[in-house]
């Protein structure tokens, strides 16, 4: 693991566990780039082109929902190790696991949603007070996909946070069954993992916890099988050239494509993953400070990106329009993605790093309690 400078220490992201794999803040840096290289190309697409009619490297660009699905798959197997140590799901156990994720998520999402509730309604204009309450109230309890079929007017962003909770209430029960220890469960498991894709492929396109949860599940799975290392890769350059181009292969495949490309393009996700996590070059580069330091930022960067890729882009694209759809893209990715950074380091510090403090709620909590017995 590269060692961190200690000016930057204070951006490093906290773990209760103790246990902290870099790779996976690498991880977490690749879904939130191409999330972030996606909302960029769809503004500019947005407010210069009326009729936008991709070309294949335009396409490529638009595969944000594809970052989506790698911190789905991050997500199934950080809550997969949790479980790992114990799947007995005993109350005391429950308690923890669901107070973990209330302090470490909830906060920093009703922060995020007031400010951009508040934006809507006084700076931006686009709602009266009473008009929008209704939507900030669903999307607090992660409900408003589920109320009115629609993204949240407050933030749009937050259907795949409302499809994680929903997740992560199913997690327990999904530990049951997938960490028995079993090789053809294993494969119908991952074979569930495939159909859930094509289910929501085919014109279930509201029930979005289809598009997640075979990720989710995956994720599990590589939590079950990196905690009792069933796999032991030995040809150590093969494996990294094949995560390098399955990396490449899932890029180079665009979003709109067939059902058929649509699995491949998931299946080299997941042996890319799969690689990440056991090859020693993959797990090197991913564990490089620069990577580790955004990823680790990638829940706020994600709630707050849409102000400053709204009001910065919109500057630019009044005094600084070039009227070429790759000419605004460089000029986006050269402004607009540090700006996002840097206002995501921001409500990083501020907001998320004391929820990430988990120990430190727990020890509190602890000792109120006993001063009352």
């Amino acid at each position: 693991m590269e060692k961190f400078p200690k000016k930057l220490e204070i951006f490093r992201r906290v773990t209760s566990s103790g246990n902290y794999l870099p790779e996976i803040d690498g991880l977490r840096f690749i879904a939130i780039f191409l999330v972030l290289l996606s909302h960029v190309s769809t503004f500019f697409v947005d407010r210069d082109r009326i009729d936008f009619n991709p070309n294949y490297l335009e396409a490529v660009l638009f595969n944000g929902v594809w970052g989506v699905s790698l911190f789905f798959i991050i997500s199934g197997f950080v809550i997969g190790l949790q479980f790992t140590k114990n799947n007995k799901l005993s109350s005391s156990q429950l308690k923890k696991y669901f107070l973990r994720r209330l302090i470490r998520l909830e906060p920093p999402y009703i922060v995020a949603l007031l400010i951009f509730f508040f934006l809507y309604i006084y700076v931006v204009k686009k709602y009266s007070f009473f008009e929008l309450l209704p939507h900030l109230i669903a999307s607090a309890f992660y409900l408003h996909d589920i109320i009115y079929q629609k993204h949240s007017f407050v933030f749009t962003a937050a259907w795949s946070l409302e499809v994680e909770i929903q997740l992560y209430i199913l997690a327990p029960l999904l530990s049951l069954l997938v960490f028995i220890r079993n090789k053809w469960l294993d494969v119908f498991l991952l074979l569930l993992c495939f159909t859930a894709y094509q289910l929501f492929y085919n014109n279930y396109y509201n029930v979005y916890i289809l598009f997640s949860f075979g990720d989710f599940l995956f994720g599990m799975l590589m939590a079950k099988h990196f905690a009792h290392r069933k796999f032991h890769l030995k040809n150590y350059w093969l494996n990294s050239i094949t995560g390098v181009i399955s990396f490449i292969a899932f890029i180079i495949i665009p979003y709109h494509v067939p059902v058929f490309l649509i699995l491949i393009k998931q299946m080299f996700l997941f042996l890319f993953f799969f690689l990440s996590l056991q090859n020693g070059i993959l797990k090197k580069v991913l564990s490089k400070n620069l990577f580790t330091l955004i990823g680790g930022m990638c829940y706020s960067i994600y709630l707050i990106h849409y102000i400053p890729l709204v009001s910065i882009g919109n500057i630019l694209m009044r005094y600084f329009n070039m009227h070429n759809y790759y000419k605004n893209l460089l000029m986006g990715l050269i402004i607009l993605i540090p700006a996002i950074i840097i206002c995501g380091s921001i409500f990083y510090l501020l907001i998320e790093k004391p929820c990430m403090q988990y120990g430190r709620y727990k020890k509190t909590f602890s000792l109120k309690t006993e001063s009352f017995k």
